[in-house]
């Protein structure tokens, strides 16, 4: 469109960023006109999209680490909320210049996220991979804070073997030590009465596991990563 010499006209949204010389043609068949390239450059920005990724599975009190990965020009806006049993959570909005954005949630259970929206300098943009779930898996029993802090795990994390040693077990009081993946199913269950004992791993999957350990009535969780 043209008024007292001015033109103007709207960029299709398929457009690539770049930049892009600006000539003028005119449409009358009976009149062609070319016209020239300008003298000046029209700089396009990129429209911006957000990717949300953040699949895993953590334990009970532990964060997950959540991440928003964009393209088009910083700085960028975006949204999620978070979706239980219970219905849908309050959208939060997060401003950022960091690509990928990397923020935490300690979910109490199970809970999915939703990028709902994001945007930056040329509008609002376009979402991928706009959902994930963090699984949280609860720990086992009620912890007894000074069987806890009796014993000791090393090397953590581990790829063969793992030494677990319990300060102040007698020979009067065995232990009880299983470990569990994070489905629940326990894969390697060991009886003692020394206070420290060498469990293999060497045939375990790598991942992360939960070593539970009892003696009496007293209960401690451990979390072991196998590599």
């Amino acid at each position: 469109q043209a008024a007292d010499g001015n033109m103007a006209g709207s960029l299709p949204n398929s457009i690539s960023a770049g930049t892009y010389w600006v000539r003028v043609i005119a449409t009358n068949p009976k009149i062609p006109i070319l016209g020239t390239v300008s003298p000046t450059l029209l700089t396009v920005r990129g429209q911006a999209t957000g990717t949300l990724t953040g699949d895993q599975t953590i334990f009970e009190g532990q964060p997950a680490k959540l991440s928003v990965a964009f393209t088009g020009d910083g700085p960028w806006s975006f949204s999620y909320r978070d979706s239980t049993a219970t219905g849908a959570g309050t959208a939060q909005t997060v401003s950022t210049n960091a690509n990928p954005h990397i923020f935490e949630n300690r979910p109490a259970k199970t809970t999915a996220y939703f990028l709902t929206a994001v945007s930056n300098g040329c509008g609002v943009g376009t979402r991928s991979g706009s959902s994930i779930v963090v699984n949280v898996a609860p720990l086992l029993g009620i912890e007894d804070q000074s069987l806890a802090d009796a014993v000791d795990i090393f090397p953590v994390p581990t790829t063969t073997t793992l030494t677990v040693r319990i300060n102040g077990l007698t020979a009067r009081q065995p232990a009880l030590l299983e470990l569990t993946d994070l489905s629940g199913h326990t894969t390697l269950r060991h009886e003692t009465r020394q206070s420290t004992s060498v469990l293999m791993l060497d045939q375990h999957p790598a991942g992360t596991y939960v070593l539970r350990i009892k003696v009496g009535d007293r209960t401690a969780s451990k979390r072991i990563v196998k590599l």
